[in-house]
């Protein structure tokens, strides 16, 4: 008993070790383009690109990504997986997006994002108009600063104005979605209720995405049938 309880972990640590599609763990993404991406500031900073959201650095001249003057209407950026997320089943998803555009420039606070919305897509890159995406529906957000947000019924996140807001925060989403995930599209959406009808929450309805990250993982049950494939596979290699 004790022997196959411990093929049944060493099957798990296998399968996380895994490279390639079926590896869990953070979601490398490259090629990001939005439909608009702002210049530069007004402190010689940017560009706001969508780009400058997935690297790993957050510097005046990589200071994520935001869309003045364009505010008060719809808006989006895409972000390509470098290898496709291909678990067999169900997939959970964490998004994470930090917003601390107000630590590097404290007369600009509250860029944060309003209303939003992310979708997946299993279709070939490039991506472009002709992309089939499909909603997600968020199953939780937090905020590390302890702001609330409204879960809609077009599975967007609204951020009520009328709360206090910091200077910057960061946002968590879950979501659970199945099938091959080839990329990702965020989606800022303007509304009457956040200021310049947004689709941020600073004064001027712009925001400042500075970091975007997505975590997958297998479900608990998916994870399970893997493990017991991978236990299959070492019982057949002891024989």
């Amino acid at each position: 008993m004790k022997s196959k309880v411990m093929l049944g972990i060493v099957a798990v640590l296998l399968l996380a070790s895994l490279p390639g599609p079926a590896s869990a763990g953070e979601v490398q993404l490259h090629n990001a383009w939005a439909d608009f991406e702002q210049v530069y500031g007004t402190q010689g900073d940017g560009p706001y690109t969508a780009a400058s959201a997935i690297d790993e650095y957050f510097t005046p001249s990589s200071p994520g990504w935001a869309i003045y003057p364009e505010v008060g209407v719809d808006h989006f950026a895409t972000f390509q997986t470098v290898v496709p997320i291909a678990f067999p089943d169900q997939t959970d998803l964490t998004f994470t997006m930090q917003q601390y555009h107000a630590s590097m420039f404290p007369i600009s606070p509250r860029r944060l994002l309003g209303r939003f919305r992310i979708s997946v897509t299993s279709d070939l890159a490039p991506f472009d108009a002709g992309t089939m995406w499909t909603t997600l529906t968020p199953t939780k957000f937090t905020s590390a600063d302890g702001m609330t947000g409204d879960i809609l019924g077009d599975g967007s996140i609204f951020i009520d104005p009328g709360q206090p807001i910091p200077t910057g925060d960061t946002y968590t989403v879950a979501a659970t979605t199945s099938g091959l995930i080839t990329g990702f599209r965020l989606e800022v959406l303007a509304d009457s209720r956040l200021p310049q009808h947004g689709p941020g929450l600073a004064d001027d309805g712009n925001f400042a995405l500075t970091q975007f990250t997505v975590d997958a993982v297998p479900e608990p049950a998916t994870l399970s049938l893997l493990a017991l494939g991978g236990l299959a596979v070492l019982r057949r290699r002891r024989r």
